[in-house]
């Protein structure tokens, strides 16, 4: 029933979506607390707003009310089409067994995950969603030919800058000589921006230990199969020693006869 005033203001929980919320009628000033999460939008005071309990007009904001329920579903698809670098790390902020230490509120949580989201999704996931710009030098999303401009950018700027030393100093010295062996070495200068970007955007490896059983012996070990050389041991608890090198092959040798094998 509509009512003049709130008898509380918090009606939901901060981790979770929105379930109620408070609807305003402004012509009979008064509240109706309805189910469902409240469109997003903003209040623009007109005119008539003089009185104190007159907020103003509300505006919706179409764009945000399309995008929710898009990235709802899609959280609850498990989020197809992330990377597994990002799927972990979502993963990992949404782990029950961390709340005590870590738990963000849900308007955080739908912040980052819409970002991703807007990156990472699929595009049949963003039909009929675009995002305008601000004016600003850089795009909100990323294309293969905004990244290709990218990257023609940061190899201008490499070779301009400094970080090129060319010998003998007299090929150096003039800008048309200084161009002509860089165009000839252009590969080189390729490979070694590449390898870089790679760097900067490899995937790491981070080792995932298992909640039930985080303390395992040598014995719980699955079989590893390889194909490298590899001897039997008499005096170590791995029953198996892998050669990568002769050195490892001659160190193995020798520990096999005058000691216990270590561990690699």
């Amino acid at each position: 029933m509509p009512c003049t005033t709130v008898d509380r203001l918090i009606i939901n929980s901060p981790y979770e979506e929105p379930r109620h919320h408070w609807r305003y009628d402004r012509e009979a000033r008064a509240f109706e607390l309805v189910a469902g999460r409240r469109p997003a939008g903003y209040v623009v005071a007109s005119g008539d707003s003089r009185a104190f309990d007159d907020p103003g007009i509300f505006v919706e904001i179409p764009l945000v009310n399309r995008i929710r329920p898009r990235v709802k579903a899609w959280r609850e698809a498990g989020y197809p089409g992330v990377t597994s670098i990002t799927k972990r790390l979502l993963e990992h902020w949404r782990d029950p067994e961390a709340f005590e230490r870590r738990r963000f509120f849900f308007c955080q949580l739908e912040a980052i995950e819409t970002l991703i989201w807007l990156t990472e999704a699929s595009a049949a996931e963003r039909v009929g969603i675009e995002i305008p710009g601000d004016g600003g030098a850089f795009a909100r999303r990323g294309s293969r030919e905004v990244l290709l401009a990218q990257l023609v950018r940061i190899v201008e700027q490499f070779i301009a800058s400094d970080r090129i030393t060319i010998t003998p100093a007299v090929f150096d010295q003039d800008d048309l000589r200084r161009r002509l062996i860089i165009t000839l070495n252009m590969s080189q200068v390729i490979q070694h921006i590449w390898e870089a970007v790679r760097q900067e955007n490899t995937e790491k490896l981070m080792p995932v230990f298992d909640r039930d059983h985080p303390i395992r012996s040598t014995g719980d070990m699955r079989t590893c199969y390889t194909s490298k050389p590899c001897e039997r041991t008499r005096k170590s608890h791995i029953n198996v020693c892998v050669y990568d090198s002769t050195w490892e092959a001659s160190d193995a040798f020798a520990l096999q006869r005058g000691g216990s094998l270590g561990q690699e």
